[in-house]
């Protein structure tokens, strides 16, 4: 304890800066990650410590009352109850035992050292029964060890899943699937699966600032009407910003239809289109006539337009 308390007073006369990267390694993923493995593994050496030491005592209880037991037949043996307290063969007996339990708890078993009486036989039952539940608990921790590695990636992963199984119930056809699984893998390749809106609001005012404005220019750095804007609204406006894609030649909206977005094009081509003369297109006087539920035809140029 004293050790500790020393080390952390040595920390404490750090500087800042070190202190901050030192704090950084210590929540990274993987140190995170790497800490609970030795711990498990550590855990895992710890129980079977027990059961072996239980082993060697119920192997020593028989010997004492001249029963056959497995320290009769150890190959480094025979041994007898009172070399079960003397070295060095205690370590040899100890590491034997140690060696048994783990191979049966780990249900491999190579059947060089058996059991010799019920005693024994009792105690092996009871030890892979507890194996069981020590194995089944170990992989629940390794699985929350994998999947908390990376927790954006989880999410986006559980969302993945979440619109794979929301097309597959409601039967779309396999083009319009396809699209669909296509949009929400670019959207969570470029946007965090995370809320970083409620990071955004639990942020101070002047490092919120300083966070809008790295994000900013990131996302919108080419385009020049979000460097215009005041930075105080960029906190706003960026939980606002959803990525989307569109395939060649898609209708992105229609002339004369509501307008509801803005979209900004940061890759590829968008060709606008306006018709001014309803007489060579068409297109515009059926817009103008139509009724206000109809759908507007999609804007495409005339071959001769």
């Amino acid at each position: 304890l004293g050790r500790l308390l020393k080390f952390d007073k040595i920390l404490s006369n750090l500087d800042r800066e070190t202190n901050d990267r030192i704090a950084d390694f210590l929540a990274a993923g993987a140190t995170r990650s790497f800490v609970m493995m030795v711990r498990l593994m550590l855990s895992l050496g710890y129980v079977v410590h027990i059961m072996a030491c239980g082993f060697v005592l119920v192997g020593r209880t028989g010997s004492l009352e001249n029963q056959d037991s497995w320290l009769a037949y150890e190959l480094d043996g025979p041994y007898e109850a009172y070399d079960t307290t003397v070295a060095p063969s205690s370590f040899s007996i100890y590491v034997a035992a140690f060696y048994f339990c783990l191979t049966t708890m780990t249900s491999v078993g190579y059947g060089d050292i058996i059991t010799h009486n019920n005693t024994e036989r009792m105690y092996v039952i009871i030890l892979q029964l507890a194996s069981a539940i020590i194995f089944a608990t170990i992989i629940a921790m390794i699985t929350s060890v994998v999947t908390s590695s990376d927790m954006n990636a989880r999410k986006v992963s559980e969302q993945l899943d979440a619109v794979s199984s929301f097309v597959n119930l409601r039967k779309f056809p396999i083009h319009m699937a396809r699209r669909i699984n296509r949009h929400f893998r670019h959207f969570y390749s470029v946007k965090s699966a995370i809320d970083e809106t409620k990071i955004f609001t639990e942020l101070s005012t002047s490092l919120r600032k300083e966070v809008s404005e790295y994000l900013v220019v990131e996302l919108m750095g080419p385009v020049s009407f979000f460097m215009s804007l005041p930075p105080t609204l960029w906190p706003r406006l960026l939980p606002l910003l959803r990525p989307m894609t569109f395939e060649k030649k898609e209708v992105v909206c229609r002339q004369g239809e509501e307008c509801v977005e803005m979209y900004v094009v940061l890759e590829g081509m968008l060709t606008a289109t306006t018709y001014t003369d309803p007489q060579k297109a068409g297109i515009n006087s059926a817009i103008l006539s139509r009724p206000p539920s109809a759908t507007p035809p999609p804007l495409t140029l005339p071959p001769d337009a």
